[in-house]
């Protein structure tokens, strides 16, 4: 028998098939918490009730992913409008910015404690906030995205920095739309109308760009989603490319995926992403009201929500982030809220 984290599965009477004398597969279904290599225990018999190889003993199997994990709606976070960027910081307060030119801070269970901002140009304002990130140490990154600039804060809302102007150069933008960091605390920002990603420093030093207009790989047509992996691997979402690209630590192209479409694996206006601890991808499918979830290769997983006002339920997302746990949280914009998701296996 198999019993991984409470989850047992009989092998008596699964099917066998002989290899050679020494050698048989076995093939039994599950449903584990953790897919890929376990170590597992195995006794083994032939037909006639002889022991045969495998013997009992520590040995390596591949489980496969038969059923794939789904999500489940738990509860939403209501008083915002229009809700476009969500994060999550190390201790799992939520962030989201609101089109009413300001950004809420929830506690984990999901009391606001924290409202700042207000329309206009000094610091602290907004002009249409977009994207939201939260860095290693707690700082709070704001793609002020109408005032072509970035803003730093701390964690309770207080300036630190900004950079950014309107234009094509280094370090200026047009339009950005989101923002977010890696593991080290660089931070990366999509360009939207400079069709282009951007890394910078923590303090908004430049330090390399990629991307440009158009449909080939490693180009773009107005991304608005970018994250980054645990071995700095860069994802984008493509939007108006209906896909995603996956990219090097330097920027170089590696792979993409999908088209336009409602079918699992397509998109209607991909929007945003969020990549979990297995290296899973999360899109947000802004128009198909649903989110996809893919391996690191594009391969599609399974998906959830469907448009409507209902609990579960999505109109417009733009948003996700995760927190350590991999509780999902999507920015709802057209219901004004952020609704989170648990992963139940």
């Amino acid at each position: 028998e198999l019993d991984y984290q409470r989850r047992t599965v009989e092998t008596a009477g699964a099917p066998m098939t002989m290899i050679d004398n020494l050698h048989w597969t076995y093939t039994w279904n599950v449903q584990p918490v953790v897919y890929g290599l376990q170590q597992v225990s195995v006794t083994a018999f032939d037909a006639s009730g002889n022991r045969c190889a495998p013997a009992t003993g520590k040995t390596a199997y591949e489980i496969k992913n038969s059923d794939p994990v789904k999500y489940v709606y738990v509860m939403q976070l209501t008083g915002i409008s229009y809700t476009c960027g969500v994060a999550v910081d190390k201790d799992g307060y939520v962030y989201a910015t609101s089109q009413d030119h300001s950004v809420r801070k929830f506690s984990p269970g999901g009391v606001l404690v924290k409202r700042w901002g207000s329309l206009g140009t000094g610091n602290g304002q907004f002009y249409y906030p977009g994207g939201i990130a939260a860095g290693p140490a707690g700082e709070i990154y704001v793609a002020d995205e109408y005032n072509s600039r970035i803003q730093k804060f701390d964690s309770n809302g207080n300036f630190i920095l900004k950079w950014g102007s309107l234009g094509s150069g280094n370090g200026q933008f047009n339009r950005q739309f989101d923002v977010t960091t890696d593991s080290q605390g660089f931070v990366y920002v999509v360009d939207r109308m400079n069709h282009r990603v951007q890394k910078f420093d923590s303090n908004g030093n430049f330090i390399f760009k990629f991307g440009g207009y158009g449909s080939g790989n490693g180009q773009f047509s107005q991304p608005l989603g970018v994250k980054v992996d645990a071995s700095g691997n860069i994802y984008v979402a493509d939007s108006f490319n209906q896909r995603v690209q996956k990219f090097g630590p330097n920027g170089n192209f590696l792979l993409k995926w999908g088209s336009y479409g409602a079918v699992d694996g397509k998109f209607n206006l991909p929007s945003s992403l969020a990549i979990d601890e297995s290296g899973n991808v999360l899109v947000v499918d802004h128009y198909n009201h649903r989110i996809q979830k893919f391996d690191s290769n594009g391969n599609y997983l399974t998906k959830f929500g469907t448009l409507g006002r209902g609990d579960g339920q999505l109109n417009g997302p733009y948003g996700i982030a995760l927190d350590a746990s991999g509780l999902v949280y999507v920015s709802d914009f057209y219901n004004h809220r952020v609704v989170k998701f648990a992963p139940a296996f």
